[in-house]
């Protein structure tokens, strides 16, 4: 984007959202220079009055007026700025909510990439996390450019008697000033920017001593003194960043003072032989004024000047990264009935950035309404393949058919809607029960049909139980009586939410790792219901799942290594029989230690 594209793309974004901005942003102009202007020239005003041959009570009538109108100017200019200042956050505020709107159909391989994790993070603190940089900062230093700019102009009208001369010493020394003051605001961004990573650091301390998962861990593990340590690093970093910055600013300071009192020497040298060509009091006043305020109105163009390019910067940066991302056509095709039959020919997969294949070749058929269970040791590439299957992930080679039809003639919208998946991470919002199943407005919502989701996911007692039900709070984050759940409770409710979804093709990954064996074992006797008239692919580590099923898959080194039913893989004697035969052994053993020990209890007693 260029210089001027990015000025047209912020004024038509706030041209969009809020109108009124320009036409209050022109009065608050107005205002910004006429009051300094106003006061600058009160003491010129008072010798002028003083001087007038009039009644004492003329003298204060003038005087009163002059004021009230002084103090009518700098109420607007206040108002003014306020409400120019609130539009100016809310402008920030809406580009950063667009950003994170869009950021939720980011593809999902890059979504989760480092070097998008550090390319977003960059772009929200460079553009949208603070008011002084990036999109608000650009609108806020070209406005203080144009007050700048008029209020120069204004003072030199005022300075048009005293000669070119005086003039353009004044304007050089406050260029002087300007550029001197450019370079040390360079010098402290570059301090800034040294310190960013410790910025981070802090923040991820603070982020993770407040964070509920980790309160136990640090309390049964005496993380906090470690932590202690780490904050106290932390902070002598910072401390050494902030006295460098002080450093630099008193010296800015002193030197600035150096130069401003050459410019009144100069500046009052010019005055005094002006009086000896019989220059008035008044006109001495007022030169006075405009020439020390002249120099301010410079150092303030200087300013936005310096800043300008920085923030634009931060703004092109911000435009260029949401241009990116693709929203997608929300219209999702229905007129095509899917049945749920899925073919992967010749798939390979590996990461961005990586050389590893996790899939190479991979050719694997799920017909229509059967139930498919997936097994396989750890790094198998079990989940990538869920993923895979939902269109998270894109092939690097190869196809994918549903119906039918590749993968790659179904938008990623339509694609979503095909599967209803529970993942073995899935996370739920601090909102209430229902919003967390039906995922839509409340007046949306469902509500039988989210009582009939969380009934077959075994979970409904639990929220029955609860004062608000369905109504009930996730969290105390909002509300003292929310509810916190525990691990296997949230996990049926995600597979409530995949079965309010209704979706012909239902995915879940270890969706009962965080079960008890009752629990378990409840779903398992429910399933064939769940999945009734859909297709399923059940991924889990115990293999007692797996009969459940109409076909099992064993997965290892990113290949179908066994395909066929539990009685069929046992008289293989390959992977999925020994897998299964050290689980029964290690179930018999418990049961055998347990049988044994009520056995001594009872003779005992």
């Amino acid at each position: 984007m260029t210089r001027w594209s990015v000025f047209k793309r912020l004024h038509q974004e706030m041209w969009k959202r809020k109108k009124s901005y320009f036409v209050r942003s022109f009065f608050y102009l107005i205002t910004e220079v006429l009051y300094p202007t106003m006061l600058m020239l009160l003491p010129t005003f008072l010798v002028s009055v003083y001087n007038k041959s009039i009644s004492i009570e003329e003298k204060m009538i003038y005087v009163s007026v002059y004021v009230v109108v002084m103090g009518l100017v700098i109420g607007i200019q206040r108002y003014l700025r306020n409400v120019t200042f609130v539009n100016l956050i809310m402008f920030r505020a809406r580009l950063a909510d667009e950003l994170c709107y869009r950021l939720m159909f980011m593809d999902y391989e890059r979504f989760e990439s480092d070097e998008n994790k550090k390319e977003h993070q960059e772009v929200i603190d460079r553009s949208v996390d603070r008011n002084e940089n990036g999109v608000e900062g650009y609108m806020r230093e070209f406005y203080n450019l144009c007050v700048g700019l008029v209020g120069f102009f204004v003072y030199c009208y005022l300075l048009r008697d005293i000669g070119i001369v005086p003039i353009i010493v004044v304007i050089m020394i406050g260029i002087v000033q300007g550029i001197f003051y450019i370079k040390i605001q360079k010098r402290i961004i570059r301090i800034q920017k040294e310190k960013s990573q410790s910025n981070r650091e802090k923040r991820y301390l603070d982020r993770e001593c407040i964070d509920l998962k980790n309160g136990k861990d640090i309390r049964m593990y005496n993380i906090s003194d470690w932590f202690e340590v780490l904050y106290d690093e932390v902070n002598k970093k910072l401390y050494k960043f902030a006295c460098k910055v002080k450093q630099v600013q008193l010296t800015t300071g002193s030197i600035k003072f150096l130069l401003q009192s050459l410019q009144f020497i100069l500046i009052y040298t010019i005055l005094f032989s002006l009086l000896n060509d019989g220059l008035s009091a008044e006109s001495f006043l007022m030169i006075v004024g405009a020439t020390s305020g002249i120099g301010v109105w410079i150092i303030k163009i200087m300013e936005s000047l310096a800043h300008l390019p920085i923030d634009e910067d931060g703004s092109r940066q911000f435009f260029e990264y949401m241009e990116t991302i693709e929203l997608p056509n929300q219209t999702v095709s229905s007129d095509i009935p899917i049945y749920g039959d899925i073919r992967l020919e010749h798939v390979d997969f590996k990461y961005k950035g990586s050389d590893e294949y996790i899939f190479k070749d991979l050719n694997l058929h799920l017909h229509a309404n059967e139930q498919v269970a997936l097994v396989g040791p750890n790094g198998a590439g079990k989940t990538t393949l869920v993923k895979l299957l939902c269109g998270l992930y894109k092939p690097t080679a190869g196809d994918i058919y549903i119906d039918g039809r590749n993968y790659k003639d179904i938008s990623k919208q339509e694609l979503f809607e095909i599967f209803g998946v529970v993942f073995q991470d899935a996370a739920l919002s601090e909102y209430r029960v229902c919003d967390n199943v039906a995922c839509t407005q409340d007046e949306n919502i469902d509500r039988k049909r989210v009582v009939d989701c969380l009934k077959k996911a075994n979970v409904y007692d639990k929220i029955l139980s609860l004062p608000k039900g369905i109504d009930t709070y996730m969290g105390k984050m909002f509300y003292e009586d929310g509810q916190l759940f525990s691990g296997g409770q949230t996990q049926k409710i995600t597979l409530a939410r995949a079965l309010y979804k209704d979706a012909p093709v239902l995915l879940l990954d270890e969706p009962t790792a965080a079960l008890d064996p009752i629990a378990e074992r409840e779903l398992y006797e429910s399933y064939a219901d769940l999945t009734s008239g859909k297709s399923s692919l059940f991924i889990s580590h115990r293999l007692s799942s797996t009969q459940f099923c109409d076909r099992i898959l064993y997965f290892e080194n990113g290949q179908v290594q066994e395909d066929g039913t539990h009685e069929t893989l046992m008289q293989y004697e390959n992977g999925y029989s020994q897998m299964f035969k050290v689980q029964s052994k290690y179930y018999q053993e418990e049961v055998s230690n347990d049988e044994e020990y009520f056995t001594y209890s009872k003779v005992d007693a």
